[in-house]
């Protein structure tokens, strides 16, 4: 499976086609009235078939958004389990870790004040257990090595830009599966602080990641390797 494949088809479908469709009456509504009547065949069936593909689309759409796990969950079903029993166990040398959610991540404005809280840089440095969803970067023999770590799904099924603060860079020190659409358990130690390239801010987090566990009963996409 390739990377580019994992996004959702929907982020183009919103975008170019509804566009076309726009442009496509248009001009079928251009010119005079008689020209205007008369729209050759080839032309009707191809604007029968954007709008078929833009109700398909739409359709999808709204199913996606129907399974998303959104962040603030906590109770919410996914799959029919509850978020308390969606898990394996952790395993005994991962228990010490902390459980930080992205809710704390996330919950202050860094657009409007760029500047990271006391209480968030207090997790610098700790040993983290983080929860989100995967977008692999990196690939190396079908497994992720390095992948963003992000709050929700709108990135990647909707092309909607997550906040600074809602994403975090992981490298894994030994590559791991991949699991797409799901929520993850991810362990390891967590850097907090802005990182810049060429004078702008990169991202806020980075996490040198230890291990990771998917929900029960979910299997792992075999990737493409990016080198």
């Amino acid at each position: 499976m390739r990377i580019r494949e994992i996004c959702n088809i929907n982020t183009l479908c919103k975008t170019a086609i509804p566009g076309l469709l726009a442009f496509t009456l248009l001009l079928s509504q251009c010119g005079d009235s008689k020209a205007s009547q008369k729209v050759p065949s080839d032309d009707v069936q191809t604007l029968q078939d954007v709008k078929k593909l833009v109700q398909e689309a739409n359709k999808e759409q709204q199913q996606t958004k129907s399974r998303l796990w959104l962040p603030g969950t906590q109770t919410k079903n996914f799959s029919g389990i509850k978020k308390k029993d969606l898990y394996p166990s952790i395993p005994t040398k991962y228990r010490s870790y902390q459980n930080v959610a992205f809710d704390f991540l996330a919950g202050y404005n860094y657009e409007k004040r760029p500047v990271i809280p006391q209480k968030v840089r207090a997790l610098h440095s700790r040993h983290v257990l983080i929860e989100g969803f995967m977008l692999p970067v990196a690939v190396k023999g079908g497994k992720v090595k390095g992948f963003m770590l992000m709050r929700d799904q709108m990135m990647c099924c909707f092309g909607v830009a997550p906040k600074m603060n809602e994403w975090l860079i992981v490298q894994m020190k030994t590559p791991m599966p991949f699991y797409p659409d799901v929520p993850v358990r991810v362990f390891g130690k967590l850097t907090v602080g802005e990182k810049r390239e060429g004078g702008m801010v990169v991202n806020l987090y980075r996490l040198e990641g230890d291990f990771i566990i998917p929900p029960k009963g979910v299997e792992a996409f075999e990737l493409d390797d990016t080198e």
